[in-house]
């Protein structure tokens, strides 16, 4: 991508307002939602909070390295170079998700319908409160500080040309996910639901629903077929009837 800030305004705007979310900018919903998280495991487990502290420097790396990348520099495609909003239909969900993005952490604004929810959410207090504040701000000037140093708007993406061993194990990683991933698909969960469609369309839909329907249906020719519209044929059938209810009646069966 690359030069979409100029090409497509309103939805950099909605994308910055997330990002500073997700990485935990002070006074948005993702900076509560991260405290409460990492409050949960200091409390809990330090270890885990350690692990926590350090995924959440890498998560402001990445959506910064996103951020810019994506929306400043040069346009790195023809398609990148012809970009432009999307409509109505695309701008509405972001400027909602945006707008929650801003105040989703406010718990004031809530009905009392979630009362119980929020509950449900520890806050730090006295030394743990600032143990959190000091570490949740930590994160983002060091996570952030990173991705600024490492990434420049620039034609190729600076993690290649700056560490370019690195930059080629992460690309081999990822596709040796999307091989497995696709073995997957191809392999095994397409061959289930070709089973499974097997079994619906022969078994269930095949043999049980016209099955049954067939059935049914021979059930009614062949009661159709009793009606001779002859008094003498309804008076044998009134006597075997007859002859039936005696034998059930005499215990024969």
């Amino acid at each position: 991508m690359g030069g979409l800030a100029s090409r497509m305004k309103f939805t950099f705007v909605t994308f910055t307002v997330g990002v500073a979310a997700i990485i935990g900018l002070p006074f948005l919903a993702g900076f509560f939602s991260k405290d409460a998280i990492l409050y949960l495991a200091y409390a809990n487990n330090r270890a885990a909070f350690a692990v926590l502290a350090f995924t959440a420097v890498l998560t402001a790396v990445y959506m910064l390295r996103l951020w810019i990348i994506t929306f400043f520099g040069a346009p790195r495609s023809e398609a990148a170079a012809h970009a432009h909003e999307g409509g109505f239909t695309l701008g509405a969900p972001l400027a909602v998700l945006a707008a929650l993005a801003i105040v989703g952490g406010y718990i004031g604004i809530y009905p009392n319908a979630f009362a119980g929810v929020f509950s449900l959410v520890r806050e730090a207090q006295g030394s743990a409160y600032l143990v959190i504040l000091f570490t949740s701000l930590g994160i983002l000037l060091a996570g952030g500080g990173l991705a600024f140093a490492l990434y420049r708007p620039a034609e190729l993406d600076p993690l290649q040309v700056k560490f370019p061993a690195l930059f080629g194990g992460l690309v081999t990683l990822q596709q040796s996910f999307d091989r497995i991933y696709g073995y997957y698909i191809e392999k095994i969960q397409q061959r289930v639901a070709m089973l499974l469609n097997f079994i619906e369309v022969i078994g269930l839909a095949g043999l049980v629903v016209r099955g049954a329907a067939g059935l049914v249906g021979m059930a009614g020719l062949g009661a159709r077929a009793l009606h001779v519209g002859r008094l003498s044929a309804y008076l044998y059938w009134f006597l075997a009837g007859v002859v039936i209810l005696w034998l059930f009646a005499a215990g024969v069966f």
